[in-house]
């Protein structure tokens, strides 16, 4: 599970935007070492109930965020990598970005400029006052993620209003792409897209009067836009029993949906694993990069080690 891959390098770093560079080392190495799959390959396994190849990957973008096609799609035809792509429906030939990007720019602007800044947490006022602008962000982001829609917008505002951002300045890895550059891509057989929702909403903290429109009427315009139909779904921020439930899958299910992909970590298992709440392998600009654990991670190694409670050490990262 990716979501942006960047030519530009950010102090502090944004753990959605990986290093170009990184990006490509991980392609080669899954082209080298594993079965690339499409989606199409997948959700064609879902429905008829046959195993895939031996050592059959997956690699998925959320969002849709512009960097997919400029930088990480010419990685992807290198090698040769299938990727499908969950578009935030609404956000699509927009200048808009979504909340968490917003939110990380704003408070990074400020502090490059020496601003103060009032946050809705005093653990994060702390850091962001200590010079630790990153902490700042992922103790207010996480803390907005839990909050009721209304809630969370009205915090967001507040920051945003204490801030001017040049929108610019970030528009090639925080922007989305065009709905030209989302057709462009379709007609690439390399190329899969899936729906991520209208809106970018956790989905139990929107009400159940709108759910139609964040699942269903937005997946509707896609496919107004490709011509063909759309039969996968990924939650946003994906945690099941957390961020989605029993009852969204359901609707999902009944609603015309193949599959859905959530954010818990594992691997997958097709003949036995929930196909509503698919498990992927985060990857972000952090430790999950570090060659050597990203390779155990795709491998299984760290999901045997976990499963078993095996605690582990240095030498095993390093």
């Amino acid at each position: 599970m990716y979501h942006g891959v960047t030519k530009n390098i950010y102090t502090p770093p944004v753990w959605t935007q990986l290093p170009e560079d990184i990006f490509e080392e991980q392609i080669k190495w899954l082209a080298e070492n594993f079965h690339p799959i499409s989606l199409e390959e997948m959700i064609r396994a879902v429905q008829l109930q046959e195993p895939l190849p031996q050592n059959s990957v997956l690699v998925t973008f959320d969002d849709g965020l512009k960097n997919n096609i400029d930088v990480a799609y010419p990685i992807l035809q290198k090698y040769q990598v299938p990727a499908t792509i969950f578009l935030t429906i609404d956000f699509i030939g927009t200048d808009r970005f979504c909340w968490v990007d917003e939110l990380y720019v704003a408070i990074q602007t400020a502090y490059d400029k020496g601003e103060s800044l009032e946050l809705p947490l005093a653990e994060a006022e702390d850091f962001y006052a200590n010079g630790n602008s990153w902490a700042a962000y992922y103790v207010v982001v996480e803390f907005l993620k839990v909050l009721p829609e209304k809630s969370l917008r009205g915090h967001l505002s507040k920051i945003l209003s204490q801030v001017t951002i040049d929108r610019d300045k970030y528009q090639a890895d925080f922007g989305m792409m065009s709905w030209e550059d989302v057709r462009a891509l379709d007609s690439d057989p390399l190329i899969d897209f899936g729906a991520h929702t209208a809106n970018h909403r956790i989905l139990t903290n929107v009400p159940t009067a709108a759910l139609h429109e964040e699942l269903f009427s937005s997946r509707d315009r896609m496919e107004k836009q490709l011509g063909h139909a759309i039969t996968s779904f990924c939650y946003p921020n994906g945690r099941l029993g957390l961020d989605f439930l029993e009852e969204h899958m359901d609707m999902l299910r009944n609603g015309g949906y193949t599959c859905a992909f959530a954010t818990n970590r594992g691997m997958f298992d097709l003949s036995k694993d929930n196909f509503f709440a698919i498990p992927r392998l985060s990857v972000g600009n952090d430790f999950l990069s570090i060659p050597s654990f990203f390779k155990m991670n795709a491998s299984g190694f760290v999901e045997i080690r976990t499963n078993k409670n095996i605690s582990f050490t240095s030498k095993d990262i390093n």
